[in-house]
């Protein structure tokens, strides 16, 4: 508790409201959260004039007011640079604050989120701690770092290319299915980076299917070594869309030791349903003789495409992953819960294994779980690991899934009645 505490007191917050009773309510309140760097503004004029002789972490923005309103002050903020976060606060259509956030993202601003008027205080301290966990997911992006083409050769030649793996949980039973095989490199000087730092490079010297055929032999590999607790773990896969029409790829998936390898354990291979659209006669074909082949077939990061229902259908899937740029909202924003829901409903009726990627909380498990909502993936459960650590994270998962049935989601709300009352 006290450490929540002290991370709220070292906040500094804007709140920009033209409505004088609203913004004195939300200044008490947060006041009570012992955040006391709290300034105010009328409207975007006079917030930028404050800005222009402090910096803040966070701002509260209204988005009707007279003179400059809420969009113009996001649209000079993401002129300006602002590195803080941004927190939606308005009465106004459902329609207008999706608009409003969707243009947050596009500028490139932290998006906290949107409160509804008059703002509940529990809904209110989620969104300020959650201004920490922003910034700690950028300062872990490593977004400065961008590795060369020669830096990639020699990561390939040194085998610095690495799998890292997510488990996959079946809601239903709480145990680890499956295990995602996500692309990690082991920097000399860096340390371990993501996909951010080197994923644009690969792709722009045409060496995806090189990628793709080193991230298949060594998954595979790797899960080979994992423990006779684990050995039944299934393995998916990610196939770009290059890949997918490379021939020396298709001859990889269909012809290396694929038999042998489907005999150990299921494989699925993950394709974006961008991919599809841009080359639908020839991934018909492709992802046809895959699935005869005996792989499963995932379409990934379903939501963000432009495909219709009709498409989706037509080619041999059985298993949808929901992108978690809803997933982890559907507990914060009513339109990202109505597009889960609407997906696994989508995916039922379809006959697909419903995967939901970006699980974070205790709300999210619960909110998928009551949709019957098949799979969960994501950092409430691990983040992606070494091979060699997959057995300690099942250890800590199975202790962590023992106490979920007995919890009233309730409890999760006495942080914020508790820190009301000091």
């Amino acid at each position: 508790m006290e450490k929540y505490i002290r991370a709220l007191k070292k906040l500094s917050v804007l709140v920009v409201e033209d409505d004088h009773f609203q913004q004195t309510a939300l200044v008490h309140m947060i006041n009570r959260l012992h955040i006391h760097d709290v300034e105010t503004a009328s409207d975007g004029i006079f917030a930028l004039e404050i800005l222009s002789n402090r910096n803040v972490d966070i701002i509260i923005c209204d988005l009707s007011m007279p003179n400059m309103d809420g969009l113009a002050l996001i649209r000079e903020l993401s002129e300006q640079n602002f590195t803080g976060s941004v927190l939606l606060s308005s009465a106004m259509d459902r329609s207008l604050i999706r608009s409003a956030t969707n243009m947050i993202n596009t500028y490139g601003l932290k998006l906290l989120g949107a409160i509804n008027k008059p703002a509940e205080p529990k809904t209110l301290l989620k969104y300020l701690l959650s201004h920490y966990q922003i910034k700690k997911n950028k300062l872990n992006e490593n977004l400065s770092i961008k590795l060369t083409h020669n830096e990639i050769e020699q990561a390939i030649k040194n085998q610095d290319l690495v799998p890292f793996f997510q488990p996959q949980i079946c809601m239903e039973t709480g145990n680890i299915i499956s295990v995602e095989s996500l692309v990690r490199l082991k920097h000399p000087k860096y340390g371990v980076l993501s996909p951010i730092a080197f994923l644009d490079a690969i792709e722009e010297n045409n060496m995806m299917a090189e990628l793709t055929e080193i991230m298949y032999l060594t998954s595979i590999n790797s899960m080979a070594k994992l423990p006779v607790t684990l050995k039944h773990l299934n393995l998916s896969i990610n196939i770009s869309a290059s890949s997918l029409n490379n021939n020396i790829v298709e001859y990889l998936l269909l012809n290396l030791e694929t038999d042998h390898i489907m005999q150990q354990r299921k494989i699925t291979l993950e394709i974006t349903e961008q991919v599809c659209i841009a080359e639908y006669k020839s991934a018909i074909e492709i992802l046809s003789r895959l699935r005869m082949r005996g792989f499963d077939l995932a379409v990934d990061d379903f939501g963000t495409g432009y495909s219709t229902m009709e498409q989706i259908s037509q080619f041999p899937f059985n298993e949808m992953k929901i992108d978690r740029a809803f997933v982890s909202k559907m507990d914060s924003e009513e339109s990202a819960y109505i597009i889960v829901e609407s997906c696994i409903l989508l995916a039922k009726n379809l006959g697909l294994r419903i995967v939901a990627e970006g699980v974070e909380n205790i709300h999210q498990w619960k909110l998928l779980k009551e949709l019957r909502c098949d799979v969960a993936q994501g950092y409430f459960i691990s983040k992606p690991v070494p091979i060699e650590n997959l057995h300690i994270v099942n250890e800590k998962w199975q202790k962590q899934f023992q106490t979920l049935a007995s919890i009233n989601p309730r409890q999760f709300d006495s942080l914020a009645n508790t820190i009301q009352g000091l």
